[in-house]
């Protein structure tokens, strides 16, 4: 929740995010010096973005979703 609340007020303020979760991660907790203790769980690039594309189309909710209840489908 972290994560996703420090990217929404990123856009807010015009930068672009990404949540990066596959990096060399004892490399990088050596670089930034991590305590023994601690580990890095996610890492989050930030930037201001070159050019705003437009937002992928949603799907619709009966692909998305389904409720089953007993033996049916709804």
């Amino acid at each position: 929740m972290a994560a996703q609340t420090l990217c929404l007020a990123a856009h807010d303020m015009g930068l672009g995010t990404v949540i990066m979760g596959v990096f060399d991660r004892p490399a990088l907790e050596r670089f930034l010096n991590i305590p023994a203790d601690q580990e890095l769980m996610a890492l989050i690039a930030l930037g201001y973005p070159d050019e705003t594309p437009p937002a992928p189309r949603r799907k619709d909710v009966q692909t998305l979703l389904s409720f089953k209840r007993g033996q049916s489908t709804i």
